[in-house]
């Protein structure tokens, strides 16, 4: 008895007339050569990256001054990044975050009364007192 791929099988035959076994020819050389090219060049920024970068800048936090939490000599100390909330609540808890705001800390925070150093967006305050002239409009 023959193993399943041997020309004598029940499952597989192959019959001495088949035309088809001797004409079989890459159908897809081009995909396959850009495929290849492809995989490549992946492979080569990879190691680009490996070599030119800083691989500390995908493993740890970047706070809104620029420094890598607990890398930085002025953060060394400070390995968490904290993201702070807007000024919105939802009881404790801000209803969204502000992913601009960064801030390292050393622990992260186990209540809402403790304060961690955010930069927040600029709030301007703009009021049309009436009465005035600019130029020569009245309001």
């Amino acid at each position: 008895m023959g193993s399943c791929m041997s020309s004598g099988s029940e499952f597989f035959p192959v019959h001495p007339d088949d035309t088809k076994a001797g004409s079989r020819t890459h159908t897809d050389f081009c995909c396959g050569l850009l495929f290849t090219l492809v995989v490549a060049g992946m492979f080569a920024l990879a190691f680009l990256g490996l070599v030119e970068g800083d691989v500390k800048r995908i493993t740890h936090g970047m706070d809104y001054n620029g420094r890598l939490c607990g890398v930085d000599e002025a953060v060394k100390d400070l390995p968490f990044l904290y993201y702070c909330g807007f000024l919105e609540r939802a009881g404790d808890y801000p209803k969204h975050l502000n992913y601009q705001s960064r801030s390292c800390v050393a622990e992260c925070p186990t209540n809402s009364s403790e304060q961690i150093p955010c930069i927040m967006p600029e709030f301007v305050n703009t009021t049309m007192l009436g009465g005035g002239v600019q130029g020569n409009l009245a309001f």
